[in-house]
């Protein structure tokens, strides 16, 4: 698969070749659509998305990997913030 677009950082406008997720090949060309290309992006505050709650007396290994699928696109990493708010009242 090809793109082309303008690398995020510096404006110049390139060529990707990609084989499924990767990148294969990064080539300068001279002329490009606005399209930005940018690398992943880290949330490092997810609470919840998609009724898929982190902060939840219930939540689970599933409830994430469903958040997860919930994102989709934006971030290619996230940190699920959690609550223990119910936990230390049960310990005090």
């Amino acid at each position: 698969m090809l793109l082309e677009g303008r690398l995020a950082q510096g404006g110049n406008a390139v060529r990707l070749e990609l084989d499924g997720p990767r990148i294969t090949r990064i080539t300068a060309i001279d002329a490009a659509p606005e399209l930005w290309l940018a690398p992943g992006l880290l949330d490092i505050q997810v609470n919840g998305d998609g009724g898929h709650d982190v902060v939840a007396p219930n939540v689970t290994a599933d409830t994430i990997t469903q958040l997860a699928r919930a994102l989709g696109q934006g971030s290619d990493r996230f940190l699920p913030n959690g609550d223990d708010t119910g936990r230390r009242a049960y310990v005090s």
